[in-house]
């Protein structure tokens, strides 16, 4: 089931019944009413994400139905909601939804690994991504997904750096077991779940960015066993000559600021970025290449200054 568009409006809300809403969004719900066919309440911490690779649209679903066509959102605040409702903003609008109030106004903690699966959704460049909030989101989306032998999914942190948390699951009993852990950060509601399909890499790399101008690249060797292929996870960097690769980072990647910028070929000789780093750790990346990153972030900086 799905939304129709042109005959829907969205009222974000973590009240499920009108009879709880406040006078303001009772007005507005009632308002609401005169002029579109189907009036929603939303809580947008109840929101699953499906970004498949090679699809036109992600799927949003809300309580069972896909909500990627509503016309109009309005998002009143976010107060215990800044994450989910940042997340749901600019989803939709992707989708052609009239967000009402600027997207900038929603922004979030976890942007790097959550606002970005959106771009690379959106220029086809990255592996199939899921999105929830809270343990029983997560454990609806984990039941919606094929997790086989044949189709693994990767767990991601959505604050996590150098490879940590990292885990994947062949099985949807481990999978469960796993978000199910109490004292996890991920237990927290406005904390997200974030997964992916575990493709099949033949080649994984890092590339560091300054102002959209490739400033070295290395092969990224994953250490046996490893889930991630971080140097601080036991992986091991290999200076490289990658043009192919470069290339692709310069037409998929911000033109602005510092980025370190992890992309993998899979056994097809399809391309994924993996991630963009805002703040990515250069030391191993500096011994392997001699590339003195600092020293690059200064001279482009200065650059801009006297410009």
């Amino acid at each position: 089931m799905s939304v129709t568009p042109g005959t829907s409006f969205g009222l974000c809300t973590k009240k499920n019944a009108y009879s709880d809403l406040n006078g303001e969004k009772k007005a507005l719900y009632d308002a609401a009413l005169q002029y579109f066919e189907t009036v929603m309440l939303i809580d947008p911490q109840n929101i699953l994400y499906f970004f498949e690779r090679g699809a036109k649209h992600p799927r949003v679903l809300y309580q069972g139905k896909d909500i990627t066509g509503l016309d109009a959102l309005l998002i009143r605040s976010t107060g215990g909601r800044e994450a989910s409702s940042a997340m749901l903003a600019h989803a939709l609008a992707f989708c052609g939804c009239n967000v009402i109030d600027p997207l900038e106004r929603f922004s979030v903690g976890y942007a790097s690994k959550l606002l970005t699966t959106i771009k690379r959704f959106e220029r086809g460049v990255g592996s199939s991504t899921y999105i929830a909030f809270g343990v029983q989101n997560a454990e609806q989306l984990l039941r919606q997904l094929p997790i086989s032998e044949e189709n693994p999914i990767l767990f991601k942190p959505a604050a996590g750096k150098k490879g940590e948390g990292v885990a994947s699951f062949t099985n949807l009993e481990h999978a469960l077991i796993f978000i199910r852990q109490p004292d996890q950060d991920f237990a927290k509601p406005e904390m997200p779940f974030l997964f992916q399909t575990l493709e099949h890499f033949v080649s994984e790399y890092r590339a560091m960015v300054m102002n959209g101008h490739v400033l070295g690249i290395v092969q990224k060797i994953r250490a046996e066993g490893a889930v991630a292929a971080n140097a601080a996870q036991g992986g091991m960097f290999i200076k490289v000559e990658a043009p192919l690769v470069e290339s692709f980072v310069g037409q998929h990647v911000s033109h602005q600021g510092l980025l370190g910028v992890d992309v993998a070929i899979d056994d097809e000789g399809a391309f994924h970025i993996i991630e963009m780093n805002r703040a990515p750790m250069w030391e191993a990346f500096e011994e392997v290449t001699g590339v003195q990153v600092g020293k690059e972030v200064m001279r482009y900086i200065h650059t801009i200054t006297k410009s």
